[in-house]
């Protein structure tokens, strides 16, 4: 499976975010993503995020305990979230290991995948399925993209789950 997805890290060249919004959109969750997540999950509730950002770590925030995976430092500490510094790996694109390893055997209610930045470097999580193995809801940001696409499909289908599209982005969730 590594050598695989080495494979599509490869072809599916990642294209680094260029675009900062200070609303919805852009390059951060849309308004029909923040509206999924608070019809669905309760406040004070743990959300996990792989990838802070300007949209969704300040407006997530504000109503949940919030934890925010971030290999770059300019955003880390900007809002009221718990933040863990991982790298980024060279060899897939994703966050390095031994920095996520605290995530693992907390209870988050939502995992949200909306980084590393740019197209085709989240793969990665395929091989780290069992830090999200038991949340109850995945979301999968971008999914309008074609490699997040694919990885939405792989993810689903590696967790044996269904996935609702809605799409820009789509949830992972329980059969």
């Amino acid at each position: 499976m590594k050598s695989i997805l080495r494979k599509i890290y490869r072809t599916i060249r990642p294209i680094p975010s260029t675009s900062v919004h200070p609303e919805f959109g852009g390059s951060g969750i849309t308004v029909e993503c923040f509206k999924w997540i608070t019809d669905n999950i309760s406040p004070g509730q743990k959300i996990l995020e792989f990838g802070a950002g300007l949209v969704s770590t300040p407006k997530l925030s504000k109503t949940y305990d919030l934890t925010s995976v971030e290999h770059d430092y300019r955003y880390i500490g900007q809002f009221e979230s718990a933040y863990i510094y991982a790298e980024l790996s060279d060899e897939d694109g994703w966050y390095k290991r031994d920095a996520l390893e605290t995530i693992k055997h907390q209870d988050y209610s939502l995992a949200i995948i909306d980084g590393p930045p740019g197209s085709g470097n989240r793969f990665g999580i395929l091989l780290n399925t069992d830090l999200i193995l038991h949340v109850p809801y995945i979301l999968v940001d971008d999914v309008d993209r074609p490699g997040e696409r694919l990885l939405l499909q792989l993810l689903a289908k590696e967790l044996n789950r269904c996935y609702d599209d809605f799409g820009h982005f789509a949830v992972i969730r329980d059969n």
